[in-house]
């Protein structure tokens, strides 16, 4: 539920809470509360209460501008910011309960459920999909708590805590906050996709940036009024203001080249944004690189075989605990290469993909038509995502989206 004080405005919806940065709540990976709340607005979803796009933006609002909630937010702090900072935070109703009861200023705030429902936590346990599927000892710790849960001890222990009854069973409606109805989610791929882009943006980034630098990034890109190379370097320079410190980032272009048998370029190694070179900040070490580079007149893409060795590049600098990709950014032409070489290429990329030590790959097109289908088809190769965008502020919309599997 949401706890507010009295002056404060209602909700519609808990989409409408959870893109709302003036709302306060953990993050759903770690608070039942939150989790609940963001299970409600998978159900609004999917019964047409709110649609798809409207979430998926709430979500990215909250977890880009950085109101994600951190795993350490409990739900007593929460109400205290709600009393003492006259803020709206997402509670569990039985937390709520407690604070108004014992706390000296508990009736200042009151609880409130948004019009579309709630959804109801069964039981005190959350095991995140990412989470068991890495950790085995995640799993069988979550299987043990289950059978416990539902043996004759396990009920006593809830039965005390009034979250079942003696029998077993869900205590009577009559405890829980009135609401207009109970939501569901019916589908669990819907939830398991938000719950994986949620992680995904909430964590540290390890990447490596590609940009193609053949031949035809030199064209004209009308939307953008400059060529394809200046949209990608002034939308890649863009970018790199709003990377946080705590990402790992790094800098390729690719072109086939008379001199060399590679068609990638190292620009910039794969380092921390807040690593020093030489007295030099790895940021500036990338501005400075994407200054100085420029696109090959008159030679190939080169991009399949580049995309291989980026994918090989962030394998072996994987960082632990942080999203690791790479991110192809080239135009909507279909001149990077032969059909066979695209199949050989996508057939390795699914072959040396580690599901322990997973490397998205993520591409952006720059058209305003839909994203290529050799781009698309590298990006599902991996488990990443394609994307396409032809203006610079379309362009950053769409970074926002890159690691959205929802």
């Amino acid at each position: 539920m949401v706890v507010a004080p009295e002056h404060t405005r209602d909700f519609t919806t808990w989409t409408e809470i959870i893109g709302d940065s003036s709302v306060l709540m953990g993050n759903p990976l770690h608070n039942s509360a939150a989790h609940a709340a963001a299970r409600s607005a998978v159900a609004e979803v999917q019964n047409d209460t709110v649609s798809k796009q409207q979430l998926t933006q709430a979500v990215v609002s909250r977890t880009v501008s950085g109101d994600s909630g951190q795993p350490t937010t409990d739900e007593a702090e929460l109400l205290e910011n709600s009393v003492n900072q006259g803020r709206s935070v997402v509670v569990s109703e039985e937390n709520f309960l407690d604070f108004a009861k014992t706390h000296p200023r508990g009736d200042e705030v009151r609880a409130l459920v948004p019009d579309s429902g709630a959804w109801l936590l069964d039981y005190p346990l959350l095991v995140p999909s990412e989470a068991a599927h890495r950790n085995e000892t995640i799993a069988q710790a979550a299987d043990e708590i289950a059978s416990f849960l539902t043996s004759e001890s396990g009920r006593e222990v809830l039965a005390e805590q009034s979250l079942r009854g003696k029998d077993g069973r869900r205590v009577p409606d009559s405890r829980s906050a009135p609401m207009s109805q109970r939501l569901s989610v019916e589908d669990e791929l819907d939830w398991n996709r938000l719950m994986t882009t949620w992680g995904r943006q909430t964590s540290a980034h390890n990447a490596l940036y590609v940009l193609d630098a053949s031949d035809s990034m030199g064209s004209e890109n009308p939307p953008a009024h400059r060529s394809y190379w200046r949209t990608a370097v002034d939308s890649t320079v863009i970018r790199l203001q709003f990377i946080p410190t705590r990402d790992s980032i790094g800098l390729w272009r690719s072109a086939a080249t008379e001199d060399s048998d590679r068609t990638s370029q190292e620009l910039v190694p794969i380092r921390r944004m807040d690593e020093y070179v030489d007295g030099t900040p790895q940021r500036k070490e990338l501005q400075d690189a994407l200054a100085r580079a420029n696109y090959e007149e008159d030679v190939p893409s080169g991009l399949y075989a580049t995309t291989l060795d980026a994918f090989r590049e962030v394998k072996a600098n994987y960082r632990e605990g942080a999203v690791n990709s790479v991110v192809i950014i080239s135009s909507g032409s279909s001149d990077r290469g032969t059909a066979s070489e695209l199949s050989s290429l996508v057939r390795t990329l699914k072959q040396e993909q580690d599901q322990d030590k997973p490397v998205h790959i993520v591409t952006m097109a720059i058209t305003d038509g839909d994203p290529p289908q050799d781009l698309s088809e590298i990006a599902e190769a991996t488990g990443g995502t394609s994307h396409s965008a032809a203006t610079l502020q379309d362009i950053q919309e769409r970074y926002l989206h890159t690691l959205s599997t929802y």
